[in-house]
Order: structure tokens, then C-alpha cells, then sequence
């Protein structure tokens, strides 16, 4: 987690890019990952997925509260399993 919230990974972002049209970072779920967090603060925007029958509706709206907490911008959702 800490390589993370570094400069290091701040670099990596920026120069990513610069070098590409689009780079998705993915990510393990965050409620078994506190580093989730550290990359949606730093991406340019996120998506969300939700497992159909396993995700919460309350777990989930915490998680976007979360991370517009941490200055992430939310651009999506998706359902998967559905």
C-alpha cells in the first residue's frame, strides 16, 4: 500500500498519461484492499463494479462516499453477474 500513496506511483501515473490515450488501473476490492482507496484518489475517474446477488446496495453507496472523501470523481457503474 505504501508504493502507492508515493511519489513513485504519482510518476508512474503521470507519465502513463502522457505516453497513452487511456490507462485503466484495476484494483481488488476494497473492502480487502486499503490501497483501493490510494488509487481512486489519484485516477482521473472511476467505475465501480457490482456483483449481482453478492454486492450491498448500503456497502456500495458507502464506497462512492468514500471516495469522493478522498477527492476520487465517480464516472460509473456496472453490474456484473446479472
Amino acid at each position: 500500500a505504501d508504493l502507492l500513496i508515493g511519489e513513485r506511483f504519482t510518476t508512474f501515473l503521470q507519465d502513463a498519461t502522457q505516453r497513452h490515450d487511456l490507462v485503466l488501473l484495476d484494483s481488488p476490492a476494497a473492502q480487502t484492499a486499503p490501497e483501493t482507496l490510494a488509487i481512486a484518489a489519484r485516477a482521473q475517474g472511476n467505475v465501480m463494479v457490482a456483483r449481482n446477488g453478492l454486492s450491498r446496495v448500503r456497502a456500495f453507496q458507502e464506497l462512492a462516499r468514500e471516495i469522493g472523501e478522498v477527492g476520487g470523481v465517480m464516472i460509473g457503474t456496472v453490474l456484473s453477474g446479472a
